[in-house]
């Protein structure tokens, strides 16, 4: 399930350590999870603002960076498409100005996945 409706402002690059994507908000959504799990970090960090990371089958790992509000707390259960957060306001990558970014990681077994391969974005 894609996790917000946004355009895809900067994609998946192993090679400068960007191991996921941003999406640019679409005004009113929310943040929503890409597939059935549990929420196992649900929290501030200094860096990355409001994170919410979720646990799927077979050791698939999402994770939400940059959420302004986190609506879910760790141990709960969420189904694809459910609600799980709402937009951070950042700045972009060319300083034009505030935009809201989610950024979206994927990881198998502590690798990182491009969340393009797996999710129509």
């Amino acid at each position: 399930f894609r996790p917000a409706q946004g355009e895809l402002v900067r994609g998946f690059d192993i090679t400068t350590g960007h191991y996921g994507v941003d999406i640019a908000e679409v005004s009113g959504e929310s943040i929503c999870a890409i597939h059935d799990g549990t929420v196992v970090m649900s929290d501030f960090t200094a860096g990355d603002g409001y994170t919410i990371v979720i646990q799927h089958r077979e050791n698939l790992v999402s994770v939400y960076r940059n959420c302004y509000r986190l609506m879910k707390n760790v141990g709960d259960k969420v189904i694809k498409g459910e609600a799980i957060g709402i937009f951070s306001t950042l700045k972009d990558s060319k300083n034009r100005g505030n935009k809201r970014f989610l950024h979206l990681e994927l990881w198998h077994r502590g690798k990182p996945l491009d969340p393009n391969t797996y999710i129509a974005l």
